[in-house]
């Protein structure tokens, strides 16, 4: 596995920040495969919870321009280093908290309404209409470069 996450990161660039997120996949995968208690966490509600962490914390060096960066951006989440959130990021906060409402399990909720007609097409309008805004939301945001092109 370790060949195969090293090859993955420098596939992707030959920078130290794609090693470590190759790396750092490696070990998470290791760690659930092999250490029961990560087992144990990787299941359920916890495990939604250990995924959403653990892979958004890997995202920030495969998009960090170099380490240095990296370990910044990680400072300014945890209220260190000069990072101020961006007006980006400000506009794109609606679409999180409803993808990760909606990630997470509602069954108990949901039971009580689903067999109601209205329940089905309203939850289709929806979709339809997150969607539309979320296509909308990235059209209009600001040229960034394929990530393929500096490789």
């Amino acid at each position: 596995m370790l060949i195969v996450w090293l090859i993955t990161g420098l596939w992707h660039g030959a920078d130290w920040t794609f090693i470590i997120w190759g790396i750092g996949y490696f070990l998470l995968l290791t760690a659930e495969k092999y250490i029961p208690v990560i087992k144990k966490i990787c299941r359920g509600f916890t495990g939604h919870v250990y995924t959403l962490v653990f892979v958004n914390f890997l995202w920030i060096p495969f998009r960090a321009v170099n380490l240095k960066i990296s370990g910044r951006y990680i400072a300014g989440m945890f209220g260190g280093g000069s990072y101020i959130i961006e007006n980006k990021a400000i506009s794109f906060l609606p679409f999180l908290i409803l993808a990760v409402i909606i990630c997470f399990p509602l069954e108990k909720l949901l039971e009580k309404v689903s067999h109601k007609k209205m329940y089905s097409i309203i939850k289709g309008l929806f979709l339809i209409a997150l969607a539309f805004f979320s296509i909308c939301a990235a059209v209009n945001s600001s040229y960034s470069p394929y990530i393929y092109g500096n490789f």
